[in-house]
């Protein structure tokens, strides 16, 4: 099993937006509908309805081993992606666990954000995604594939830490 930052003979390689098609959405706000985030064109967004969580299912075709995604929103406020949890399944009814749970971090680009994880194989992908401020107003959605590396098998282990309240004591 290869992760992107500690397997440098591993290829990483996003797999064609042309193959993907839309699933399903949990909401919508207007006609900026999910099929807008694999259209390749900044200025078309999928805008969502309140904060979340929302969620959004791509067929990409046919099997591949996946490994990350990146997100990509024209806002560095509002609209961006808080936090999301990926599934990765050859079926749309058998999701399993999960293949990651975290935040957004957007470290480098305010407006873009990648993760990457083990490579699982699977059809479809399905994200679960929280709102940082508001409704969600993303752009491009981009899946990675893993081009060299064998999957072993092994699965992703996730771990999902609920937010912890601002506690005081005296």
């Amino acid at each position: 099993m290869c992760i992107r930052d500690s397997c440098a003979q591993c290829d990483t390689l996003m797999i064609s937006e042309s193959n993907y098609s839309l699933v399903k959405v949990s909401s919508l706000n207007g006609t900026n509908g999910g099929e807008l985030t694999f259209d390749n064109k900044n200025n078309t967004r999928w805008r969502t309805k309140g904060n979340g969580p929302h969620e959004i299912v791509f067929d990409l075709g046919k099997p591949y081993d996946i490994n990350g995604f990146s997100t990509k929103t024209r806002w560095e406020g509002s609209g961006r992606v808080g936090g999301y949890k990926i599934y990765v399944s050859n079926d749309t009814t058998k999701w399993g666990e999960g293949e990651k749970f975290d935040r957004a971090r957007y470290t480098s680009n305010k407006t873009e954000d990648s993760t990457y994880f083990g490579a699982v194989n699977g059809r479809f992908v399905r994200l679960i995604l929280e709102s940082n401020n508001a409704d969600l107003q993303i752009s491009e959605f981009r899946f990675y594939k893993d081009s060299t590396c064998s999957v072993s098998g092994k699965k992703n282990q996730p771990i999902d830490f609920p937010s912890i309240s601002k506690k005081t004591t005296n």
